[in-house]
This record gives structure tokens, sequence and C-alpha cells, in this order.
């Protein structure tokens, strides 16, 4: 069996690569820019303008503009100088809050997510190239249209939505790892619902982001995804938790799309995984990696 790592940002290069995302918003690493920002804490969430600054080693504050604030914070912070990813904030009293230690969002690399919070900063011209609305967005990839709608996960008054296209296949397992590599062209939106009545579908005025290629292991022995930056993540089913539920969603459209309108939760254990929470986060590097 292949060695694996699990991943943690312990280094400066781990922690570069997962914020060079958030650290093109600025123009400089100790610079404020404007950007788009949507939090979340507690039964709360307020989408506007923040004033985002990078530090060196990849953390980073947003100050909510316009005298906004949510869950009693109108600065939120992520800390990468420890072993893991932490998130706080402070009002405007100076009170600080501790929203725990987070992670990077595995779908929507924008946000980092805690037991207590999520924090999502997104380039303002590239909110403001978002589709509201309308007829699917048509990815490029062979002109495939995004027909397929489902939900992704809804929690904490906030709903992520996913748009795919019919999957394709790219390649295959090996003997030792069995399965298929399957892409298919996707995009997501989130939308806040602050009564908690969640929609059975995206509502007609989801900003839409632009579509991407996403790319899926389907295998009963390793199912896994794609980061952006080319590693593999097992997922650990049929074990599914609040962390690995939309990512779920999205991995069973597109491996199982006859059944995967059922029950996220339930429907890996029906369809035969066994891989187990022990795999929770364990990355591989490359495709060879993850089929040895």
């Amino acid at each position: 069996m292949a060695s694996a790592t699990v991943v943690e940002l312990k280094t400066e290069e781990n922690r570069m690569k997962y914020l060079l995302p958030l650290l093109a918003l600025c123009a400089a690493p100790a610079a404020a820019a404007e950007v788009a920002c949507s939090i979340t804490a507690g039964d709360q969430t307020i989408e506007g303008p923040c004033a985002f600054a990078a530090k060196k080693d990849g953390s980073f504050t947003a100050a909510l503009k316009g005298g906004t604030s949510v869950g009693g914070a109108n600065q939120v912070m992520l800390d990468l100088s420890g072993a893991r990813p932490h998130l706080s904030a402070s009002g405007a009293d100076g009170a600080k809050l501790d929203w725990g230690d987070a992670r990077r969002d595995p779908v929507d690399k924008a946000c980092w997510v805690s037991l207590s919070a999520r924090v999502c900063a997104r380039e303002v011209a590239a909110v403001a190239g978002t589709t509201a609305g309308g007829p699917a967005p048509t990815a490029s990839a062979g002109d495939r249209p995004l027909n397929v709608d489902f939900t992704g996960r809804c929690h904490m008054d906030a709903c992520t939505w996913y748009r795919q296209s019919q999957p394709w296949q790219v390649g295959e397992g090996s003997a030792a790892v069995p399965g298929r590599v399957m892409a298919v062209m996707q995009t997501t939106a989130q939308t806040g619902h602050p009564t908690g009545d969640y929609p059975d579908s995206a509502p007609a005025d989801a900003k839409w982001r632009p579509p991407v290629e996403a790319r899926y292991f389907c295998s009963m022995k390793r199912p896994a995804f794609q980061s952006e930056v080319g590693s593999w993540t097992v997922l650990p089913l049929p074990q599914v938790f609040g962390a690995t539920e939309t990512i779920t969603a999205a991995y069973l459209h597109v491996c199982h799309p006859d059944v995967a309108g059922g029950d996220p939760y339930d429907l890996p254990g029906t369809l035969g995984y066994t891989a187990g929470g022990d795999v929770m986060g364990v990355t591989y590097p490359d495709l060879d990696a993850l089929l040895r």
C-alpha cells in the first residue's frame, strides 16, 4: 500500500499552497484590499465588503465595512503560524472570540470552516463576474452543458448548491486499487437563509461561480477527489461528517448518478463502501501514488 500523508499546514510551502488564491487578492503581502466576504457565525450570516490584509506566512485579517458585524464580531482572523489553521474574531468593543481550529473547504477554496464559523473571502471582480440566475452556464470542455443540479449542503442558515455536467471517464485505476478516474464540469453557489427554511433547489438569484473541470476517483477501495493543486484526498466512506458532506454529495453524483439523490449519510454504506473513518484527511501527491 502506498504511503500517505495527512495534510498539515506546518511548513511555509504548505501554507502558501493553501493560501495562494487569497494572497492573490492583495497587491502586497501587508496591503489591505477590498474583497467580498461571506461570514457565518452561529445562526447569523452576513455578506458584504471587507478590508482584507494578508501576512507573509499566509495568515490574514478581514474587517467588515460599513459598521456591520456578525456573531458580535466585525473583524475575523485566520492564523497559520501554529500547527493548525485557527479562526478568531474581535468585536467593536475589543472583545475577543475564539472560533476554533479551521480547515479549508475542499470544494470552495475561498472559504475556511471551523465548528463555530465559516469565513469566505473573494476577489470583488470574481464575484461580479458570476452568473445570477438564468440558464445553467455552458462548460468549455466539449461544450458540455451543466444540467445536473443538486444540493451540496444546507447548514447554519446557508446552502451550497452544485451544477454539474454529465461526467466522462479520463482514466483507469490499477490492479491494486481498482476504479475509474472521472471528470466533470461543475460550478457552485452559496445562498443565505436566515430563517433556516431551506429550499429544495437553488434560488433563481443564486450567484454561480465560473465552471471548472473537477476530477474524482470512483473506487470502492479508495474513493477520492482531486484538489486544485493536483493532489488526491480520500473520502472516509461510508462515514460522512459535516466537513465532508458537500464533497461527498458531489462524488456520489459523479460516481453513482443513478442513485445519488439519496441521503449522502446513508447511501455510501448502502452501496458497500468500507474505507472507514481512519482515512479522514489522507492525501496522495498525485494519481500514481493514489493507485499504488
